[in-house]
């Protein structure tokens, strides 16, 4: 017999959500129109397909892996019944944005800092009534394996009092790797996976919570490539499909350089002379050779490059840094902005990350995150942060050093 958990207190005073009836209105309205006639059109040239969840008793707290940018439009195409997603900042300084607010009305999540004002706002719209997606890596794979789940899932999932449902995409990974300016054209799936109650979730911690979330949404991109039969062999199709991938992998296993490699068209090569090919179905081919005692054997696949890298960070102790020029900062006014506060060289090491003349100690930055292919993102002393360079630059190389150095 399972010992319930201890009941969690909730953070939230207030009943319900504060959306007013006529919005509520508005918002299912907008997503049946979705659902019966925007739906159909977008499977017909997009190809995805994806099964029904049905018979679910609203509200339900749907837990999703994240793979593309329009993730929210895939999960969404499996519910008829209108659902809230939780999206981050920068999505509300986009263009277009304002229409994002009136139709859909996302739950705003800042990246780079603990943002409990979300986690309350997830909890009020529940308690409301309304069902809520949020993706629980906060993140994109570079590796197109699952990466762990946002720690407070657990608990948000116990206080909410809703049922939960959890959603696996695939495919997702080749058709827009996080790296690439350009998405593929290529078979892309998702389907519910496990259907929590909310009497099933009492008898649970908010630490095993998040390992059944952490195992249902569990996806390994080229695990799928290799055990499944994939439509049209799993091919996914562009013209340079190799460029960018620099952003992702950064240390070069032959010649072991920092910051050595680039992109172009299916290449991917070191100053050093080797050469990788990435070919249609996402998997890597040594064309040439570089230094004579390479670090490492070739590498097959995108995924496991990138934990080699990453082990290499730790190998290479505390006196691993990085640099690149050319980085302008800017300073995020949430939803709303961004202002330019310096431009220069950008470095990380044991001494702190700086930028130009401006300079912010490790202890002092809560989380060094990553937007996109190469836009990061961190608070320190209150205020928020964006890191951006105009050319192909590894945002990556600084997340995994900052992780590293702060033990992360």
């Amino acid at each position: 017999m399972v010992k319930p958990a201890k009941p969690l207190k909730s953070p939230v005073k207030t009943a319900g959500e504060k959306i007013p009836p006529l919005v509520r209105w508005r918002h299912r309205a907008v997503w049946r129109l979705f659902h019966y006639l925007g739906a159909p059109v977008f499977k017909l040239f997009f190809p995805y397909r994806c099964r029904q969840a049905k018979g679910i008793p609203s509200p339900v707290l749907v837990v999703s892996n994240h793979t593309t940018d329009l993730d929210p439009v895939l999960v969404g195409l499996s519910f008829s019944r209108q659902m809230y997603f939780v999206a981050s900042e920068h999505v509300f300084r986009m263009r277009g944005s304002r229409l994002l607010r009136f139709f859909f009305d996302p739950i705003l999540r800042i990246k780079g800092r603990s943002d409990a004002q979300a986690a309350i706002e997830i909890i009020r719209r529940l308690k409301g009534g309304s069902s809520v997606c949020l993706f629980a890596e906060g993140n994109r794979s570079f590796s197109g394996v699952t990466g762990p789940i946002i720690p407070s899932t657990g608990k948000l999932v116990r206080i909410s009092g809703a049922s939960l449902l959890t959603y696996r995409l695939r495919g997702g990974y080749f058709s827009a790797p996080r790296w690439a300016a350009r998405m593929r054209r290529g078979p892309i799936w998702g389907a519910p996976v496990n259907y929590y109650s909310p009497e099933a979730l009492a008898g649970m911690s908010p630490k095993e919570i998040n390992e059944v979330i952490q195992r249902d949404i569990y996806e390994d991109a080229y695990q799928t490539q290799e055990e499944l039969a994939l439509p049209g062999g799993g091919r996914y199709f562009s013209s340079r499909p190799a460029e960018w991938l620099e952003t992702a992998l950064f240390l070069c296993p032959d010649c072991g350089r920092v910051g050595g490699l680039s992109s172009r068209g299916d290449r991917l090569s070191c100053r050093c002379g080797l050469d990788y090919r990435y070919d249609q179905q996402g998997f890597l081919h040594v064309e040439g050779g570089g230094s004579s005692s390479p670090l490492h054997e070739p590498f097959t696949t995108v995924r496991d490059w990138w934990f080699w890298q990453k082990e290499a960070v730790k190998n290479r102790g505390r006196s691993f840094s990085a640099s690149d020029d050319n980085l302008s900062l800017f300073e995020i006014t949430p939803g709303r902005g961004t202002a330019l506060r310096e431009r220069g060289r950008l470095s990380l090491g044991e001494e702190g990350l700086t930028c130009g003349s401006r300079h912010f100690f490790l202890k002092d930055i809560h989380e060094l995150a990553i937007l996109g292919r190469q836009t990061l993102v961190f608070s320190a002393q209150g205020k928020h942060y964006e890191l951006r360079c105009p050319v192909p630059f590894s945002a990556a190389k600084y997340q995994c050093i900052f992780n590293f150095l702060t033990g992360r």
